[in-house]
């Protein structure tokens, strides 16, 4: 479906911010159009994810604008522990932020209304909704990204404790696996260092296989190779 062929209407802007990726796009009635992927940019420090999340809205809200959509407003979803409330990304290992108001600077530079949450509690509450978890009344969605967290869903309520950190377990200690270890390794690592796509894409290239990521690891372990069932 082109822009051409779908009517006006009032849309959301949504922007999901990965460790690697900012994944955005137009949602309305009729499902999620423009979707764009870009790199975050993290390497380039954290007021430049801040820009690149600012220009990736801005481009959508333009381009979606000049198509005669209606922007009511932007949603966006960040890893790390974030009051929802207050619209504050409090902190974030994986991207360096440390009480970033995203909400409001959306908000101020867009004039339009603006939530900010956990991108996995978003994916969660989309599971809860519309996939894996349809009907169910406790669920745990852990998605392997650049991060690892999990959304905790008990007695149909999404938890997200008294500071925001219920699920962040990705920096949970952890035994150092064997496969793919260095000499120099310590003993114990978080579990986003031993266990996240990159992590374990680098320890499949470390045992002495070819340079893949996660999603060729699993394929081959799924396919009977050993080293890739050992990591």
């Amino acid at each position: 479906m082109t822009s051409a062929d779908r009517r006006s209407g009032a849309v959301v802007v949504a922007v999901d911010v990965g460790g690697t990726t900012i994944k955005s796009g137009v949602a309305g009635s009729d499902g999620v159009h423009r979707v764009r992927r870009t790199p975050t940019g993290r390497e380039r420090g954290p007021d430049a994810v801040v820009e690149e999340i600012l220009g990736t809205v801005d481009h959508l809200i333009a381009d979606t604008t000049n198509a005669g959509d209606d922007v009511v407003g932007i949603a966006v979803a960040v890893p790390g522990i974030v009051d929802d409330d207050r619209g504050v990304a409090v902190y974030s290992e994986t991207l360096d932020w440390h009480d970033v108001a995203l909400a409001s600077l959306l908000a101020d530079r867009c004039g339009v209304p603006t939530r900010l949450t956990h991108d996995v509690r978003a994916g969660g509450h989309a599971e809860v909704l519309a996939g894996a978890a349809i009907g169910a009344t406790d669920a745990l969605f852990i998605p392997i990204g650049t991060g690892i967290a999990a959304a905790v869903i008990a007695g149909g309520m999404m938890i997200a404790g008294p500071s925001a950190q219920a699920g962040e377990i990705g920096q949970l200690l952890v035994p150092t696996p064997p496969t793919g270890r260095r000499a120099d390794d310590p003993a114990e690592q978080t579990l986003e260092v031993v266990a996240s796509s990159y992590a374990i894409g680098e320890r499949y290239h470390r045992a002495g296989g070819d340079r893949i990521d996660l999603a060729e690891v699993l394929t081959r372990a799924i396919a009977g190779e050993a080293l890739a069932a050992a990591v």
